[in-house]
């Protein structure tokens, strides 16, 4: 069953990373017989600063005529100027096709699992800690309400002084409401009942990751967690405020397996945990609705690595992994399912070989090398 991907490329580092991951799936579709298409369409900062608009004039009717989205990062730097690209608003030029697009397709689940492969280098001591951070310890997934919270797309309130109008004040509003709580919430608990427990003692827990203890509309969140959770007598589940699980994350990951909160803090949180298993560069995610889904690395467009042929294009060839799973669902598709364990293995298994890295990752290879290393690896492991 064939199946459509619009493909956003974006700016600086996307069409690069992009341009690798189509020949993993090219490869990927030939070798199971799943006819992935593509559409490809033009978005990001660099349109927006040759044409005047954030994507092309259809690419949001591209975007829902699809099967699923594969995005690369938005964000370009004008040459003439060395600044970002940005809107009349402020907000980066590409904000469409990222918070935009989460809005309007209402992709509310935001997606990122951290798992660590074997042979991954860390920054970290590894002398006296060399069992932490391993496949053993290091297992879960971030649930991130993608729709609301800080980003929710409301103008801010903006008090400027009366003679030389000097903005003095800027207020911004955390959306904290029922309707996308107990949808993201509910998704987290259906997911961990799916899943395998947590890396210590195989129990399903999701975790609450919350500011409760500061922001009325966090305790909001937390309130209505706790009803979802009620109803969920298979599942355990558990509290942790932000600040104190950022350290308690690096401390013992073995203790956890699905967390879910609200947006700001999940996005931060979840790119912290990045880290843990060889960084950003590595790092899939998904944002996932009722009827569509968008899947993107976690990293931004790196302009100042852009053509450099240095980007780790590892990150968005598992997001398309994470596609190609979410389309088996979708299409009752095994040979999809198959696919996306196939990639997922060959990353796997460069990793952990350790002869193509990239320099995110303490080695010297390039992008290309990456993607035809592993095209090699996926006819080995086939």
């Amino acid at each position: 069953m064939a199946s459509k991907i619009a493909i956003i490329r974006g700016d600086g580092i996307g069409p690069e990373v992009i341009e690798q991951d189509v020949k993993v799936l090219n490869k990927i579709s030939d070798l199971y017989n799943i006819g992935l298409y593509y559409d490809f369409i033009e978005a990001g900062g660099k349109y927006f600063l040759e044409t005047g608009k954030e994507w092309q004039p259809d690419a949001l009717k591209k975007c829902k005529q699809a099967d699923a989205i594969l995005k690369g990062p938005v964000g370009y730097i004008d040459p003439k100027t060395g600044k970002e690209v940005r809107r009349e608003d402020g907000r980066l030029a590409g904000h469409i096709a990222v918070v935009g697009l989460r809005q309007e397709l209402e992709l509310f689940a935001n997606v990122r699992p951290i798992k660590v492969y074997k042979g991954v280098r860390f920054k970290v001591s590894q002398e006296y800690y060399p069992d932490i951070y391993t496949s053993k310890n290091v297992d879960m997934v971030f649930v991130r309400e993608n729709t609301e919270g800080l980003y929710a797309n409301r103008e801010p309130r903006i008090k400027k002084t009366a003679i030389r109008r000097i903005i003095k004040e800027v207020v911004s509003d955390c959306v904290i409401s029922k309707k996308a709580t107990e949808r993201i919430v509910k998704y987290a608990f259906d997911m961990a009942k799916k899943m395998k427990g947590r890396p210590l003692d195989g129990k399903k827990i999701v975790t609450c990751i919350d500011k409760s203890n500061a922001t009325i509309s966090h305790r909001f969140f937390r309130d209505v967690f706790n009803r979802v959770a009620s109803k969920y007598k298979d599942v355990e589940h558990n509290h942790e405020y932000a600040d104190s699980f950022a350290g308690l994350l690096l401390l013992q990951p073995e203790y956890y397996n699905i967390l879910v909160g609200p947006n700001m803090v999940m996005d931060i949180l979840s790119d912290e945990a990045a880290n843990l298993q060889g960084g950003r560069g590595v790092a899939p995610s998904a944002n996932i609705g009722y009827n569509h889904a968008a899947f993107e690395a976690i990293h931004g467009s790196a302009p100042k690595m852009a053509g450099l042929d240095i980007a780790n294009p590892i990150a968005i060839v598992r997001s398309s992994a994470m596609m190609l799973d979410w389309l088996s669902e979708k299409k009752n598709d095994k040979n999809l399912h198959l696919a996306a364990e196939l990639i997922e293995r060959a990353v796997g298994e460069l990793i952990r070989e350790g002869t193509y890295l990239t320099q995110d990752m303490g080695g010297e290879s390039k992008c290309s090398q990456i993607g035809s290393a592993l095209l090699r690896k996926i006819e080995e492991l086939y």
